[in-house]
């Protein structure tokens, strides 16, 4: 239901506003300005004016809520205002290092529990040794069960008996789930094949990293399937066939620090947490860690984007593919290309081999009987997050990454389509969105693919730990509709849970230009058939979905804020929303069973708001209870039906009591207290815009707001009472029975597996695996202090150390046969370093 808000203040405001434009239709041959029947501007008065007090930062309501804010954390019945701090401290990031790390490397285990916290603390610490000695780059070994949760592996990690390939076959299963909703199978589920390959069959070069195996390896995109499988398909990708991203990319309060990524290896076995220990510590800090490297090594700033206004010129949205091959070929005789030019270079001779029907480049994690896994990237999904509190929280902090990471590496950015609606309202993204849109100027999309595809950027140290991989399409240089296969440029995708951000960029092409652009325009211009001259000429541009805008509505970007971080914003933007939207949807405070409240600047759930009305006496009782006693007994009454028009008025006036009343609800009160600092000064904002007059006095002066929303892995860990430490202790145990397993177990391989793997190991040269940590940065020895000293026992002394703890513990038998066991497992001895192995444990 759709409940509209008519005043005939804005009818009136509509009308006028529309006959004035009608007598201002330009009939020259000059480029045509927009009606600007700004449905938009009259919502923003009315809406405001149903405010009917102040509730700014420093107002008395405000200072009542700060109370009420301090009396509910006093008496935090629900254990819930631990969401309210939504920045870091030392005590959230304080780690112990795990007890293995003490322990040789030959017998460590190879799986460890994943977290954020751990990974970083560690990185940054790399970076901050090596960068003062590294004039070329900081390089670090990778690899990806370091960044990424990988705990639905387990199970066939640690398994006895390994998974064939057999099991992800999802054949079956489509055709039941179809004919379970009466529908024709699509066909859709793939031979696996066609993605996946045991470990018996993996090419002798194959190197990712891992000494343990699952069984069955995924090597590509693995079709449609249900959430389980498609979460284990995409982990194992990631596990054993995904290349490391080309850089990680820092971010800092004021500018980034870029590492390049070198060997796979893991945390487990590359050497930097041994280095770390040199040093006396048993414990590691990420925030401390992360303040530490600020202070010894400056900030990258020098492409920060920090002015007002970004004026953008036409040429930035403008295709010249040929002329990039030909620029890079004439580069190429000065000095060789990097890595990362190459494949740049690579991808645009691609695009435009395919120009006629490029291939779809994005695949999404494809779930049967819905759509709903179309909003994740299949590597990266970690199930379904739709209309999850996880959700608002992951969108909202990649949002504060994508435009922290443009602005500080210089690239043009702006929020578009809902998320553009978004920041219209109240500066926020919508409770009931699921993705986020940005769009940008063709010569930046360039710049992000030439520069930082497939690199890995990290939240600002300060706030979080999030994670997110850049991708770009191999049809760039396509910038017409085509076939409709590839309608996103790029993305920046959520590590954690696949979710994204979809990246377009604006250009001159070929598709029909909006009639909108060409009304007073000349009879030839509209009859003309060389639709690009047309859009060239008139300036106007569009991504490969055929959402199009002028350089006059785009140029100049203003300065301004999107969930409290710096973001421009196109000049026009209500001229680009009113034609993207219809009336309706523009005049509507209420949509998706939420109603905007203008006094708290948020959108509130119907549910709340039917309780708050029709039984506030019972509100009151259940939401004010300040103790447990108090508390007992109390229920929540079930009521139904929408909210009537009246109630809906009833609400846009109510006074400072009846908001007080409101604010019981904790989630109510955690949300505007953590939002109504940033929404107040968008208020503000908007007021000015509205009424013709420059942000620059109000943004100049202002500083980015804090996360709006508690850290992603944090809210889990506390969710699930899940600790580091309690996870350390899970997987010693889980590497104890393997262990255990191994030695009493000998497996059986009918596929001639193990003797495969016994080959991919030693190289079939009888040799043994070099347990000592690589040296990963380029440097000698000598200046390199991540390559802990050498372990100064020998083969025999480990033996016997080991063979001693088995005596202290077991019977002599038992030790006999373990004798036995360890004499027919003998490692070989040391395989030439010129020669690829795989180190696998069987």
């Amino acid at each position: 239901m759709f409940v509209s808000i008519r005043k005939r203040s804005i009818h009136a405001t509509v009308v006028v506003s529309m006959l004035v434009m009608v007598s201002l239709w330009l009939t020259s041959s000059s480029i045509p300005k927009l009606q600007h029947t700004n449905y938009l501007d009259s919502l923003s008065l009315s809406l405001w004016k149903s405010s009917t007090f102040d509730t700014d930062t420093n107002s008395a309501f405000n200072k009542k809520v700060t109370d009420l804010v301090h009396q509910r954390q006093k008496n935090d019945l629900e254990h819930a205002f631990w969401k309210i701090q939504t920045t870091l401290s030392k005590d959230q990031t304080d780690l112990e290092i795990p007890s293995y790390f003490f322990e040789s490397d030959i017998g460590r285990l190879d799986v460890q529990p994943f977290d954020p916290r751990f990974t970083l603390a560690f990185y940054y610490y790399y970076m901050r040794v090596h960068a003062p000695n590294s004039p070329n780059g900081v390089q670090a070994p990778f690899h990806w069960a370091d960044w990424m949760d990988m705990t639905v592996l387990d199970e066939f990690i640690f398994a006895e008996n390994k998974t064939s390939c057999d099991f992800l076959d999802q054949r079956e299963t489509e055709e039941v789930e179809a004919k379970k909703h009466n529908k024709p199978s699509k066909k859709e589920a793939l031979d696996p094949a066609e993605f996946c390959v045991i470990d018996a069959e993996l090419p002798f070069q194959h190197n990712d990293g891992n000494r343990l195996r699952m069984g069955f390896n995924v090597k590509n995109y693995p079709g449609r399937m249900t959430p389980e499988m498609a979460m284990i398909a995409g982990r194992s990708y990631m596990y054993t066939h995904a290349p490391p991203p080309a850089s990680i990319i820092f971010m800092t309060d004021n500018g980034s620090y870029n590492m390049t990524t070198g060997v796979k290896q893991k945390l487990l076995h590359n050497g930097i947490v041994e280095d770390y220990l040199r040093h006396g510590k048993t414990t590691i800090n990420t925030v401390e860690q992360f303040k530490l490297l600020n202070k010894k090594v400056p900030s990258f700033t020098d492409r920060v984007i920090s002015d007002y206004q970004v004026n953008l010129e036409h040429k930035d949205f403008v295709s010249a593919p040929l002329q990039i091959i030909k620029d890079f070929q004439d580069l190429s005789v000065s000095r060789p290309l990097t890595r990362m030019e190459m494949n740049y270079l690579s991808s645009v001779k691609t695009s435009v081999a395919n120009q006629n029907s490029p291939p779809k480049y994005f695949q999404e994690a494809r779930i049967f009987n819905t759509v709903i896994g179309d909003h994740y990237d299949w590597r990266f999904f970690g199930g379904v997050k739709i209309n999850t509190e996880e959700q608002e929280l992951t969108l909202h902090r990649m949002v504060r990454t994508w435009l922290s990471f443009c602005r500080k590496q210089g690239i043009t950015t702006w929020m578009a389509h809902g998320s553009l609606l978004s920041w219209y309202w109240n500066g926020i993204g919508f409770p009931w969105d699921n993705d986020i849109d940005v769009q940008m100027p063709l010569s930046d999309l360039h710049k992000l693919g030439r520069y930082f595809n497939q690199s890995l950027v990290v939240e600002d140290g300060k706030d979080g730990f999030g994670r997110y991989f850049i991708d770009c399409t191999s049809s760039i240089t396509v910038r017409d509709h085509s076939n409709g296969k590839n309608n996103i440029d790029a993305r920046f995708i959520d590590v954690d849970s696949g979710l994204y951000i979809d990246i377009t960029a604006l250009a001159v092409s070929g598709d029909a230009t909006p009639e909108r652009y060409l009304e007073g325009m000349p009879g030839e211009v509209k009859k003309e058939s060389n639709k690009y001259n047309v859009n060239d000429q008139l300036q106007t541009y569009n991504c490969r979905n055929k959402h199009f805008s002028s350089l006059a509505e785009i140029s100049p970007l203003i300065k301004s804020f999107v969930e409290g971080k710096v973001a421009y914003i196109p000049k026009r933007y209500s001229d680009i929303l009113t034609a993207e939207y219809n009336k309706k949807g523009l005049l509507d405070k209420f949509f998706s069973r939420r109603l905007f409240m203008p006094q708290l600047r948020l959108w509130l759930h119907q549910d709340d708001l039917r309780f708050f009305l029709r039984a506030r006496e019972q509100w009151n009782r259940y939401y004010g209870a300040k103790s447990s006693e108090a508390s007992v007994g109390l229920t929540k009454p079930n009521i139904q039906g929408d909210l009537s028009t009246k109630e809906v008025t009833t609400l846009l006036e109510l006074g400072e009591k009846d908001l007080m009343d409101l604010l019981l609800n904790d989630e109510i009160l955690m949300s505007y207290a953590v939002s109504r600092d940033m929404t107040a000064f968008h208020e503000s904002e908007i007021m000015r815009l509205l009424f013709g007059k420059s942000t620059q006095p109000l943004v100049i002066k202002a500083k980015e707001f804090p996360p709006l929303k508690y850290e992603p892995f944090l809210h889990r860990e506390l969710s699930e009472y899940i600790t580091y430490e309690g996870e350390v202790d899970r997987y010693i145990k889980l590497n104890e029975k393997h262990v255990v397993n191994a030695k009493d177990h000998k497996e059986r391989s009918p596929d001639g597996t193990e003797e495969k793997l016994k080959k991919i190991t030693t190289g079939d040269k009888n040799s043994e695996p070099d347990s000592k940590p690589k040296d990963t940065s380029g440097e000698s020895k000598e200046n390199n202090p991540s390559k802990p000293e050498e372990k100064a026992e020998t083969k025999a002394e480990t033996k016997a150390e080991v063979k001693s703890e088995d005596d202290s513990k077991k019977s002599d038998a038992e030790a006999q046969k373990n004798a036995e066991q360890e004499k027919a497992n003998e490692k070989p001895k040391e395989t030439p370093k010129d020669e690829p192995k795989e180190e696998v444990s069987t």
